[in-house]
């Protein structure tokens, strides 16, 4: 839904620079607003005629003219498009309020809870690609606000710059273990954006989980952020330990791994 979505928002982002440059063009010929053209091509060369709008009387447009001719035509094609342009916007804009991708997870939240129990929404979705999704992620996230950019210091062994030592452990482990991620992928929850640590693509399910890193919970004001990072979770249906998993550092902020490492076994394998 992101990727299609960005897609979407780029367009959008392209029409609306096309509608400036047409209407500054429009604007430039202003003198022409109320001139129309018809021509004669019974000659061997065509014969414009000019006259004003609500007008019936012609005057011959000779060669010496033909750059008004012109003028009248560019002026012409600039309001037709921007008619065009502007349906378009409103089309696409309506369509980015109004879309809702079809989530089979938030299908079965939505259900009564008899009818949940023994539902699995990814049954019937078959084995994704996890390659071609990490390669679209990337551009999404490449197109997309980075989260703080100026904390990226440690390289993980791909060359992904993290924020900290621990996130590059988790992303050896995912690295070692073939699971396509995607580091800080924007999401939004609710109307916030987020960043969620790792975003990682579960092949067999054809589905994503999330993994927070926390490490500084010895902070008051840390802990409370992410107090609200995970009731954001929550309140968008994500199960804790099923679809988003927070790993949390000792005192000292660093991850002991061994255990990490039997959590995270557990999560991406459920």
């Amino acid at each position: 839904m992101d990727c299609f979505i960005s897609i979407v928002e780029e367009e959008l982002k392209r029409l609306d620079g096309l509608y400036e440059k047409y209407r500054v063009g429009r604007d430039a010929l202003e003198e022409c607003r109320d001139l129309r053209l018809s021509v004669d091509r019974k000659p061997a060369e065509a014969k414009y005629y000019c006259y004003k709008k609500g007008e019936r009387r012609k005057r011959y447009v000779g060669r010496k003219d033909l750059e008004m001719v012109r003028n009248v035509q560019n002026r012409r094609f600039y309001e037709e498009a921007l008619k065009e342009l502007g349906a378009d916007r409103k089309r696409m804009e309506r369509f980015l309020e109004e879309y809702r991708a079809f989530d089979a997870e938030e299908t079965v939240q939505r259900l009564p809870q008899a009818y949940r129990e023994f539902v699995d929404p990814y049954a019937l979705t078959g084995r994704g690609d996890g390659a071609e999704w990490k390669r679209r992620m990337e551009a999404v996230k490449a197109s997309g606000p980075a989260a703080w950019p100026e904390s990226l210091k440690h390289h993980a062994a791909d060359g992904t710059m993290m924020k900290s030592v621990s996130e590059t452990e988790i992303a050896l482990y995912l690295i070692e273990r073939n699971y396509p991620y995607v580091y800080e992928l924007p999401r939004k929850f609710g109307n916030r954006m987020r960043w969620p640590d790792f975003t990682v693509y579960i092949e067999r399910q054809n589905r994503v989980k999330y993994i927070e890193f926390e490490g500084r919970m010895e902070d008051p004001g840390y802990e409370e952020q992410d107090r609200i990072k995970m009731s954001e979770y929550l309140n968008e249906g994500l199960r804790p330990n099923r679809d988003f998993l927070f790993l949390f550092g000792g005192p000292d902020g660093s991850l002991d791994m061994q255990t990490a490492g039997q959590l995270l076994a557990l999560f991406l394998a459920a």
